[in-house]
């Protein structure tokens, strides 16, 4: 026939929603759209963390046989450079909706040094291609904005990453559908307007259109 295919590779994730997920969520029933209230049962649920974030990066345990594995953004940016997709993230660290301001805003000061390594690593990987593959197509680097539910923390985290070279952003973190009309439109409004906006970690149909009408 007259069609033809296009070969794509895929997007991949820097490893931060695991933080969250097999950190401070682990066995607590809370996910990134929690409303922000955590139940007396999940409060009292005692779960040994798989996941213990540093300011290094952050140490994985593994739930099948118990063995650590250590991640830092730049051994993230390897992973994700030798999987070879078109798109990858910045390092971060994705808190819970339940985290505290003070929590947060430490957290959003350690996923701006990341994504400033990540940034580095990627340009070393980069520059050290052997020249036969210099056909190939650039790897694109996003960051992640992050702050959760605090407008302060949301807009001073475009801002930070906004003067970053990254080739485009995610949005990440925790959010309600309310949120993409409040906490999605803080960011856009901040990140610049002619590099892509890619919102994190929601899926349903109606996402699309909120996410369209606040700047994605």
């Amino acid at each position: 026939g007259t069609g033809y295919w296009v070969a794509m590779e895929p997007i991949t994730d820097s490893g931060g929603f695991q933080v969250f997920s097999l950190g401070t969520a682990f066995g607590k029933g809370v996910s990134k759209v929690a409303s922000g209230e955590v139940s007396e049962e999940d409060e009292n649920t005692q779960h040994e963390q798989l996941a213990k974030v540093d300011d290094a990066g952050v140490t994985f345990k593994s739930h099948k046989d118990g063995s650590s594995h250590r991640f830092t953004p730049e051994r993230s940016l390897q992973i994700q450079h030798n999987i070879g997709a078109d798109i990858l993230f910045a390092f971060d660290e994705c808190t819970s909706p339940t985290d505290t301001l003070e929590y947060q805003r430490s957290s959003l000061k350690r996923t701006h040094e990341w994504a400033k390594r990540s940034l580095t690593e990627h340009e070393h990987l980069e520059a050290s291609l052997p020249s036969k593959n210099s056909s190939r197509s650039r790897q694109a680097l996003y960051g992640v904005v992050q702050g959760g539910r605090f407008q302060e923390l949301r807009e001073h985290s475009a801002r930070t990453l906004g003067a970053m070279d990254f080739d485009g952003y995610g949005i990440g973190g925790s959010f309600t559908k309310d949120d993409i009309g409040t906490a999605v439109r803080w960011v856009t409004s901040i990140l610049p307007e002619e590099k892509p906006r890619h919102l994190l970690g929601l899926g349903e149909p109606i996402d699309l259109f909120l996410g369209i009408e606040n700047g994605i």
